[in-house]
């Protein structure tokens, strides 16, 4: 998959800015390995402006993923966000997310699931198929060539 955009459905009382970002993970119960971004599992973050009147907002963020598992987080007080405000709970979960809340200290981050949470994020981007399956698409196409000259 190839990103383009990340956002979600967000509230809040004055402007101000929060970041989004795409960090890998090993597995379904991993966590980030920083909770500052300094280690190799952050792989990029973009800047979005909370709406005044609840909206959705979008932050442009260009990265290649391959398949596995991955956080997406939202925050304030890195990369220079000061603002403040929260996700708007009117969406519908799909399947069973997993939530997780960084709290500065001891634990750090840690599992905030909630039945129902509801709230509405996003990454837009789009499916890029694997040179593997291309290959054989190619190789497939060619033989039925042939064999309709035969």
């Amino acid at each position: 998959v190839v990103t383009s955009q990340i956002g979600g459905h967000f509230v809040s009382s004055s402007e101000g800015t929060f970041f989004g970002a795409i960090v890998a993970l090993d597995d379904e119960n991993d966590f980030p390995d920083s909770g500052d971004f300094s280690t190799p599992d952050f792989l990029g973050s973009t800047l979005l402006t909370f709406p005044v009147l609840s909206d959705e907002v979008f932050g442009d963020l260009s990265l290649s993923l391959d398949p596995g598992w991955y956080a997406l987080i939202f925050g304030s007080g890195l990369f220079d966000t000061t603002g403040g405000g929260g996700a708007v709970r009117n969406g519908t979960d799909l399947g069973s997310p997993t939530y997780i809340g960084f709290q500065p200290g001891n634990p750090g981050w840690r599992n905030t699931t909630r039945s129902g949470s509801n709230e509405r994020f996003f990454v837009n981007g789009q499916i890029v198929p694997e040179a593997a399956s291309e290959v054989l698409a190619s190789i497939a196409s060619l033989l039925l060539l042939l064999r309709n000259r035969a």
